[in-house]
């Protein structure tokens, strides 16, 4: 099994900000001060008003405090091998390599940023239906995901369409942030997206080749990223 190798150079000057439009920016995360989950030890981006002064007199280390979460963004990784309108055909090998790449670069940035994240996807694997692996943030976590990448098929089980469905009728969380990695669109996807919109989640999408820009039609404009200004973003 190979496990997809991260485009953590291409992707270097990236963000998930930048990769989830402003929406991400205001990190739907916020602790609960009234609510001490535990204490951790301090890393550089922690403010010093979180310091406990007590746990770090004992420890001797520099430790914060941790609270509970009262919301949070949780990322979803919406992964489509579907390369036209009869699903059932193939997609290039390249371009799967690519969107496994890209994942994988996705969910190392959501880890190291402290975001939950998951992944939904079309892609025929070994288990039944859908792919969808509910979100986490921890570094097994990462490793499960990054192996699952390794065994997906370059070929879809069902339309993407379906995938959304899946997503829409799972009532998921208005604080949850799609990224769509996809190299096809149709009407089919333009109307399950708009409904997930409307739900309100965020979408945004990172388009791989042969998907052009103005293939993307949305009633509410989303961020839309070609994947190969994003590489070359990462390049300069």
């Amino acid at each position: 099994m190979v496990r997809p190798q991260p485009m953590e150079e291409e992707f270097a000057s990236f963000s998930l900000t930048e990769l989830s439009g402003e929406y991400i920016l205001y990190r739907w995360y916020h602790g609960d001060e009234t609510r001490i989950s535990g204490v951790r030890e301090y890393t550089a981006n922690d403010p010093y008003k979180q310091i406990d002064w007590k746990a770090t007199a004992k420890t001797r280390k520099l430790m914060v405090k941790e609270y509970d979460t009262t919301s949070q963004t949780s990322i979803h990784v919406m992964l489509n091998l579907q390369s036209h309108d009869y699903s059932r055909l193939g997609i290039k090998k390249e371009i799967v390599d690519l969107q496994c790449r890209v994942a994988a670069a996705i969910f190392l940035k959501a880890q190291e940023s402290g975001f939950p994240y998951g992944l939904f996807s079309n892609a025929a694997w070994s288990g039944p239906g859908v792919l969808k692996i509910e979100p986490n943030c921890s570094y097994d976590h990462l490793d499960f995901l990054l192996s699952l990448l390794g065994k997906i098929k370059s070929f879809p089980s069902c339309p993407f369409s379906s995938v959304l469905k899946k997503y829409n009728d799972d009532n998921i969380s208005k604080t949850n942030h799609l990224i769509i990695l996809t190299p096809f669109w149709n009407k089919e996807i333009t109307e399950r997206i708009g409904s997930i919109i409307k739900r309100g989640s965020h979408v945004s999408v990172i388009a791989f080749p042969p998907l052009s820009r103005k293939d993307i039609q949305m009633e509410k404009e989303i961020p839309i990223y070609m994947f190969e200004e994003l590489t070359n973003h990462g390049g300069e």
